[in-house]
């Protein structure tokens, strides 16, 4: 069935592009602001790239930012959705790789903010976890309306 232009499915995806942006302006604003702080853990080297996570953070943080605002102010739809599915796919893409490493600590997808703000850094992981199938599912459900649209055809 091929959904009509202006249809709920429609306004559901635009509104996923948007918290997904939201997200990624919140996780990127803090994984930003980690780097100017003095944890440890931002001088050990990121087990998959082997750079300081400082310098991950930093990188990645400005990556999100950019992505957000692109999809924010960028009003064509299909290409935000393609951006949004890049980065998850990247995000899931590291974490698997950590797995793969036999990386066993929390993913610092937050910086050190996490301990200003009263989080334990596994309870920082879970959320970010939740956060990631959140947008791992949005992205799902998108890719499949598309591959209904298209078979309806």
């Amino acid at each position: 069935m091929k959904w009509p232009q202006n249809s709920i499915v429609v306004h559901w995806q635009k509104a996923f592009i948007i918290s997904a942006s939201v997200i990624l302006i919140l996780t990127g604003t803090a994984k930003v602001v980690s780097t100017f702080g003095k944890a440890e853990v931002l001088n050990l080297a990121d087990p998959i790239f082997g750079i300081p996570f400082r310098n991950l953070m930093l990188l990645t943080g400005l990556v999100e930012l950019i992505t957000a605002l692109f999809c924010i102010f960028n009003a064509n739809q299909k290409l935000n959705e393609y951006c949004i599915i890049w980065i998850v796919v990247n995000f899931v893409l590291y974490r698997v790789g950590l797995k793969c490493v036999g990386w066993h600590r929390p993913c610092s997808c937050l910086g050190n903010i996490t301990g200003a703000i009263g989080l334990s850094p596994q309870r920082a992981d879970l959320i970010m976890t939740w956060v990631l199938a959140y947008l791992v599912a949005g992205i799902a459900a998108i890719l499949i309306n598309k591959q209904l649209n298209i078979n309806s055809r």
